[in-house]
């Protein structure tokens, strides 16, 4: 799992069936990494949705190498 990597929660149900058999705890739900195609089990306080313009979100200062990060996983 990848510290701050754009994922796309996902309904259990609509998973891979090894991903829906992965070990995970009650309250946590699948997402799957935006670029990687892969699945990890996670809990509401360790996501927050994206919003256009965030802070943050734009190419400048120490930001411009996460930004190149995240552009290779699109």
């Amino acid at each position: 799992m990848c510290r701050w990597w754009p994922a796309q929660i996902c309904n259990p149900r609509d998973v891979p069936t090894n991903i829906q058999n992965m070990r995970h705890q009650p309250g946590e739900f699948p997402v799957m990494f935006l670029g990687s195609h892969d699945y990890y089990w996670i809990h509401r306080g360790r996501v927050f949705s994206y919003q256009e313009g965030d802070k943050g979100s734009t190419d400048s200062g120490n930001s411009k190498h996460l930004a190149k990060i995240f552009k290779q996983g699109e």
